[in-house]
């Protein structure tokens, strides 16, 4: 049995590792590697420990949440688990088998040289994170500026819109790469490398934003990870309709299991999404704000395209009836404007008190 003490830069890297892929298979030696669940992400970092025997995290931000219970906690590596303890503490924590976990290949991959080259330390995504929430912009950008290589954020629709960046980088050739503010967390990462990919999809938000998610978590319950809807676009109360958003990631956690090396988004989710999109709907009339809808019927389902990391998916929703106790509506969920999943969905008000 191997016993260590995890230095606060293993822990960091862990964390960093987790926003990628949510289990890590640990192998022998002073390297942990990572893939996403799409198999599009790939990092490699050496750690100061060094590891004498495999083993596999299933959920890495639990462990880590299980090693901050303890001020100096010394990790007893076993056979199957591990004993985390610290005193007259002692804490076993169950190893994930290792054939579940998807991880990256044994073989030595050979990267292209990369274009652009730049670090990005934890401060400088912090600040940027920080803005975005304050200024409420859409994007984030990082693009060449003269010599300059800069990350900030901006709304590249609308030209008197404010902005921010950061320089980061130099001596870089032109280009410009935008993502979804929504998509992009305050973690901090060591440097980081832009590969020329086989198909550069730059996600700019072309419709007006009704509601953030923030604000979509204010008129219904869910909550990540189960919260399907990341903005609202569209709100037409004379046409009884709304239009979401959900941005289809390779760390969505239903990639672990569906399935592992084929990612594909369950139907039912995609069913859940126009629920909860119907949801917000709902929740917008007099006197439903604080009500909770249940499903009652799913009616005349029908999936027509599968939907995978990646996938930018539209969720629309026609309300055709809407009574004080039941409502019922139509839902298309589609990708580039193909027919991804379509449905019928029918809800009741549940009682005050039912579900007590």
């Amino acid at each position: 049995m191997q016993k260590l003490k995890l230095s606060t830069r293993t822990i960091q890297i862990l964390k960093n590792f987790s926003s990628i892929n949510p289990s890590v298979h640990i192998k022998p030696g002073k390297f942990i590697s990572t893939i996403s669940p799409s198999k599009s992400i790939m990092a490699r970092a050496e750690v100061e420990e060094e590891f004498e025997s495999e083993f596999a995290i299933y959920d890495i931000s639990r462990f880590l949440s299980a090693l901050s219970l303890f001020k100096e906690p010394e990790v007893s590596i076993g056979k199957g688990q591990a004993t985390i303890s610290e005193g007259k503490k002692k804490m076993n924590y169950t190893f994930a088998d290792p054939k579940t976990i998807i991880s990256p290949p044994d073989k030595k991959i050979n990267m292209p040289s990369e274009d652009v080259q730049f670090k990005l330390p934890n401060e400088v995504m912090s600040d940027v994170s920080k803005v975005v929430a304050v200024l409420r912009l859409p994007e984030i950008v990082v693009q060449s500026h003269g010599n300059k290589i800069t990350i900030g954020t901006s709304d590249s629709k609308n030209s008197t819109s404010d902005n921010f960046a950061v320089e980061v980088g130099d001596k870089a050739r032109a280009f410009h790469v935008a993502a979804d503010a929504n998509l992009v967390g305050d973690g901090g990462l060591g440097g980081a490398g832009l590969h020329p990919p086989r198909r550069l999809r730059e996600l700019h938000v072309t419709d007006a934003v009704v509601h953030t998610a923030a604000e979509i978590e204010k008129l219904i319950p869910h909550r990540w990870p189960f919260l399907l809807v990341d903005r609202i676009v569209e709100y037409d109360e004379a046409a009884k309709r709304i239009v979401g958003l959900k941005a289809v990631t390779g760390t969505e956690w239903f990639f672990q299991g569906h399935f592992p090396g084929q990612p594909i988004m369950p139907g039912v989710l995609q069913v859940e999404a126009l629920a909860q999109t119907m949801g917000v709907y709902v929740a917008k009339q007099p006197g439903f704000g604080d009500k909770l809808g249940l499903f009652a019927a799913i009616d005349e389902t029908r999936f027509k395209r599968i939907v995978q990391p990646g996938d930018l998916l539209r969720l629309e929703v026609t309300m055709e009836k809407m009574g004080s106790r039941m409502g019922r509506g139509r839902g298309v969920a589609s990708v580039d404007g193909e027919v991804a999943c379509e449905s019928l969905m029918s809800f009741l008000i549940a009682p005050e008190g039912a579900l007590r």
